[in-house]
């Protein structure tokens, strides 16, 4: 939320440290859909994938939106309600694009998980 409020711009891109696969045609693929609600722009697009789990840290907020919002975020799961009064954007309305996002939005937590990106990436 602190990052909200000291943001310069109506409009921020959260990420993930975790997801070093970020590819910006999948940040522009999103950005679009904030571009073509022109006339009522949703206050955040988050993408969901085909089995329905939200990606909160590739996605892009209204600073206004969540800073007024921020005072209904409070106690366990609460960052789950906070989510579910956002437009969602499920992968397959991305145009061509619904593999780059699941490989844009791959968490990698373990050395493990990074070997097993790094052989999947050469293949």
């Amino acid at each position: 939320m602190s990052a909200c409020e000291a943001a310069p711009t109506p409009w921020i891109f959260a990420v993930g440290c975790d997801m070093p696969l970020l590819d910006p045609r999948a940040v522009r693929e999103l950005w679009t859909r904030v571009a073509n609600h022109a006339e009522r722009a949703p206050e955040a697009v988050v993408p969901v994938s085909r089995r329905g789990r939200r990606e909160p840290l590739h996605a892009f907020y209204r600073r206004s939106g969540v800073i007024s919002h921020r005072n209904s975020v409070s106690g366990e799961g609460s960052f789950n309600a906070f989510l579910a009064e956002f437009d969602h954007v499920d992968y397959a309305e991305l145009n061509e694009l619904p593999q780059l996002i699941r490989l844009s939005t791959t968490n990698i937590n373990t050395v493990a998980e990074l070997e097993h990106v790094t052989e999947r990436q050469r293949e």
